[in-house]
């Protein structure tokens, strides 16, 4: 049984990393900043989201959670993963988010979250 359980964790996990991959795709494609950011956002839910699965925390995973409640989830759990905190404060918080910081800014942040995590759950 424990063997299927995690089998299934591991198809939600692929299809969480699936999801992400397709929001950063459609944030390359953006046309604004405003759209690279949202998609952007989407990506590094659906990241942490597959963080929170991997580490056995199902339970914690609720589709009504914000983006800082994710992070703040993941970081109880793996402290290890606070040096991304850099990286997500673009998508944070709405004063770092001036109208300097470009669309390749956004995507490298988003990119090095996806790196990270992506990264962790191979190991």
């Amino acid at each position: 049984m424990e063997q299927q359980g995690n089998g299934e964790r591991e198809k939600k996990i692929d299809a969480l990393l699936a999801e992400a991959d397709h929001w950063l795709k459609e944030a390359e494609r953006a046309s604004d900043q405003e759209k690279t950011l949202t998609y952007c956002q989407k990506a590094i839910s659906e990241l942490l989201f597959a963080f929170l699965w991997a580490k056995g925390e199902p339970e914690a995973v609720n589709s009504s959670l914000t983006l800082l409640k994710l992070w703040e989830e993941c970081v109880r759990l793996e402290p290890e993963i606070l040096p991304l905190a850099a990286n997500l404060r673009f998508f944070l918080e709405k004063e770092a988010l001036s109208s300097a910081v470009d669309k390749d800014l956004l995507l490298d942040a988003a990119n090095e979250v996806w790196d990270f995590i992506f990264g962790s759950l191979t190991e």
